[in-house]
């Protein structure tokens, strides 16, 4: 009884929630079983407290069916499903009445006046829907959705008056509203799956469609649209990526500050652009740098950072990383002391250890970094991996050959041993990693190591995979030139 699928979905309702329920329950238009509602009302007396005694299951059954000498669970268990129904019926009733659906409801009474031959109020009605919509500033999926919806009933209503002027003109309105409907979701799952690197078999794009639906005076109008249209160029027409991401960006801090795009549609757009101008920056594309600590500065201020209140750990590192990379020590500095806080009091501390060691690290401040990086039993809680990752780091670059050996095999076995590491590929590219770095301390530290050595160590950085940190691995090789 506790752990039914009726007690989870009962347990997902607040207070307000649950005493809509029990009007829900008493109305005959939505319940018409008095055991139904007697099963309810046992419920109702113990909640929230559904774990109490007076809900097992043996205790309900008696309530229930007195007359009954034994136990009936089956009985039991059919009215449980009924009730379940129920609440899920309700569910769907508080979705309905959602502030969302607003323009559902409206088109579902468009479609009752059409059903009952309201002709007067149908047209009333659809004019009024069709004002309002194109006062919408927030033009995305769901809004085009809406719009196929109510052009094509418009257009049926037309077609049942025998009126059909502008036939053509109405026909092609309710054409634009589907294909772009069906255009958006394509650009958007597309980008999804190249964001994610995910290997799915779909159907692509037709160009010629995406020229017809998106021309120049009229994108503007659909910013939703317009942004996953810079996507998939970013993805086709490689050759120009900087100019389409710079292109992509201005409209994206353009349509996000002036409330153009829905919240989940800055989330995914701002993740996205992050991600790419990681990627490229990875591939050599180093004036990339700049854009991401741009996009996080703009991502921190309108708070797509937090989650319950906080910045994330991953945000927080992140963007700390990049700033140093970027070399903009003072106002990573100032972000550190201004935002600490800002982190979740149980990783608080930690997170403050290691945002510092690293800003010591990347001003080649080592001694202090490694001062810091050896309260090991904090950090070991938040990032046990990257602590280990830039001490060997440190070890590396102040040739401190005993403690960068000793340190490795510790490492190494670290990797082997720890349950820190999801999958063996994860736990392959640390082993790959130490061993790289490991060849290439020992042909920095040995005077007698020749060029083509160090030739065949890039050739293994290049062609091993999966690696942890390839990129810091190929700096340090072109440090031998």
């Amino acid at each position: 009884m506790y752990n039914s699928t009726l007690f989870q979905l009962i347990k997902t309702l607040s207070d307000k929630e649950f005493k809509q329920l029990g009007l829900f329950m008493r109305a005959h238009l939505h319940n018409n079983s008095q055991m139904c509602l007697k099963l309810f009302s046992i419920i109702e007396k113990a909640y929230p407290h559904l774990d109490a005694p007076i809900l097992a299951k043996e205790v309900i059954n008696k309530k229930i069916f007195p007359k009954v000498d034994n136990y009936d669970s089956s009985s039991l268990r059919n009215l449980m499903t009924q009730l379940k129904e129920l609440v899920e019926e309700f569910l769907t009733y508080l979705e309905f009445k959602s502030q969302e659906e607003e323009h559902y409801r409206k088109f579902l009474l468009l479609r009752a006046y059409f059903n009952r031959d309201l002709s007067k109020q149908f047209e009333q009605s659809y004019r009024k829907e069709r004002s309002l919509l194109e006062k919408i500033v927030l033009k995305n999926d769901d809004y085009f959705h809406h719009r196929y919806l109510v052009e094509q009933l418009d257009y049926r209503f037309k077609i049942g008056q025998g009126n059909k002027t502008n036939m053509g003109n109405k026909l092609q309105e309710v054409v634009f509203h589907l294909d772009t409907f069906y255009l958006l979701n394509k650009l958007k799952y597309n980008a999804t799956s190249k964001l994610n690197q995910l290997n799915i078999t779909q159907q692509q794009i037709n160009a010629d469609d995406l020229r017809k639906i998106i021309q120049s005076d009229k994108m503007h109008e659909y910013p939703s649209l317009h942004l996953y249209y810079y996507i998939s160029l970013l993805f086709t027409e490689n050759e120009n990526h900087e100019a389409y991401f710079q292109q992509f960006k201005e409209y994206l801090f353009k349509y996000s500050d002036n409330n153009s795009l829905s919240p989940d549609d800055v989330a995914n757009m701002f993740s996205f652009a992050t991600v790419y101008c990681t990627r490229q920056w990875k591939k050599g594309f180093m004036s990339y740098l700049d854009d991401i600590l741009e996009l996080y500065e703009k991502m921190l201020d309108k708070k797509l950072m937090h989650n319950n209140n906080y910045i994330t750990l991953v945000h927080f590192k992140n963007l700390v990383i990049v700033g140093l990379r970027a070399k903009r020590y003072d106002w990573v500095d100032k972000f550190i002391e201004e935002n600490i806080n800002e982190v979740a009091p149980n990783h608080r501390e930690a997170m403050h250890y290691f945002v510092r060691a690293l800003w010591h690290f990347y001003q080649h401040q080592y001694e202090e970094a490694l001062d810091v990086f050896r309260h090991y039993d904090m950090l070991d809680s938040l990032y046990p991996l990257d602590r280990r990752t830039f001490l060997l780091r440190i070890y590396y670059e102040t040739n401190a050959v005993i403690a960068f050996h000793d340190f490795t095999q510790s490492f190494e076995r670290f990797v082997r041993e720890t349950n820190k590491l999801r999958n063996q590929q994860n736990r392959r590219s640390y082993l790959n990693f130490i061993s790289l770095a490991r060849q290439l301390f020992n042909a920095k530290v040995n005077p007698g190591t020749t060029k083509e050595q160090i030739e065949r160590i890039k050739q293994k950085i290049e062609q091993t995979s999966p690696i942890s940190d390839k990129q810091w691995l190929l700096e340090k090789w072109k440090e031998f030139s």
